[in-house]
């Protein structure tokens, strides 16, 4: 019998510098650092030999990699595409890329009690992209996808499907939110630990990004004002 796949995961897109191991979709491991400021060029690639030693597993024994492809950060979009596309190349394994905001639904998903059952009917996770905006999308209770990936201007227009809103962008229009018949939570952030199942439903069907044209989703048509070119 063959071993079972192998899969890494990375997740930059916020200032969660966060790496997991996965077999199938069974979560190993998972190591991440979210300090105040972005440490992602700096600890990305320790954290991934940690991952591989606290593991005991090797890198060749990696049948792809898993990344979140955005939006949100662009420097930590950029380090781990890089990352993940340098490893996909020396190996010679598949590049999977997932929504960063998809990762996002999985993570809260995650923290959500079995118990509960399906608590909300629409989930609207919100990456924080400065000033009143988000980047957000829709999702039902089981991760189905209603809406693209987006940005939205909270000043001007909310979710239309009342639901659960989430993550790093979430409070920011709490009142408005509230009022238009939204539960509204202040985080979490996307989490590597929570990308085991879209990795294996991807690689099942063969859903691989092309190495040499893979890049980060910025939703940079976007503009509002004069937002700064760095993240």
């Amino acid at each position: 019998m063959s071993p079972l796949p192998l899969f890494l995961a990375l997740e930059c897109s916020t200032r969660n510098c966060s790496v997991a191991l996965f077999e199938e979709n069974r979560l190993l491991d998972c190591l991440e650092e979210s300090p105040e400021f972005f440490v992602h060029s700096d600890r990305l690639h320790s954290l991934i030999e940690e991952l591989f030693t606290q593991t005991r597993r090797a890198f060749a024994e990696l049948s792809a990699v898993g990344v979140g492809i955005g939006p949100g950060s662009y420097t930590g979009l950029r380090i781990g595409l890089s990352s993940a596309k340098g490893l996909c190349y020396a190996l010679e394994i598949p590049l999977i890329g997932i929504s960063s905001l998809e990762v996002l639904f999985h993570t809260q998903k995650r923290l959500e009690s079995p118990l509960a059952g399906h608590p909300y009917t629409s989930y609207h996770p919100m990456l924080d992209a400065r000033r009143m905006e988000v980047y957000t999308a829709e999702f039902d209770a089981i991760g189905r996808r209603i809406s693209p990936d987006r940005p939205m201007i909270l000043t001007e227009e909310v979710p239309q499907n009342s639901g659960l809103c989430f993550g790093d962008g979430s409070n920011k229009a709490f009142e408005l939110l509230q009022a238009k018949g939204h539960s509204v939570v202040d985080g979490p952030l996307p989490s590597a630990r929570a990308m085991g199942v879209p990795i294996f439903e991807r690689w099942k069907a063969a859903e691989f990004e092309a190495l040499d044209s893979a890049h980060p989703v910025y939703l940079k048509e976007f503009k509002a004002g004069k937002p700064s070119e760095t993240a």
